[in-house]
């Protein structure tokens, strides 16, 4: 039985786990094109000042990305309303593509027009 086992793993050869990628982008990214595979991390830094009541909203996205992260943090000092970077994270799911949409924006403000923008057009393979 132990002889059958070992012979089977010689023939399969060793497991590999699957490399998945990081993809970092800032706000110079948008308008391009991102590749990415099933399994890559993208993570999208951008600028915000929470303490507006601005932030950044998820307008559309593909369906084989899905939102694992989102964070704040403000920037180093003690001032009243300073600004910080907001970070988006999306893993890949599977095949797909699709254009992943941001919008800057307050929450309570429906149906007007975003501060800012940010978008991407992702091809998973």
């Amino acid at each position: 039985m132990a002889a059958a086992l070992v012979a089977a793993l010689a023939v399969a050869g060793p497991a590999t786990a699957a490399t998945a990628a990081t993809i970092e982008l800032r706000a110079a990214a948008s308008g391009s094109q991102q590749q990415l595979h099933p399994g890559d991390l993208l993570v999208i830094t951008l600028a915000a000042n929470l303490s507006t009541g601005y932030a950044w909203a998820i307008d559309g996205k593909p369906a084989a990305l899905s939102l694992v992260g989102r964070t704040y943090t403000l920037k180093p000092g003690t001032g009243v309303g300073r600004s910080g970077t907001s970070v988006l994270s999306f893993r890949a799911l599977r095949a797909g593509s699709g254009t992943l949409s941001l919008g800057y924006r307050r929450i309570w403000e429906k149906g007007k027009t975003p501060l800012r923008t940010f978008r991407l057009a992702v091809v998973i393979r």
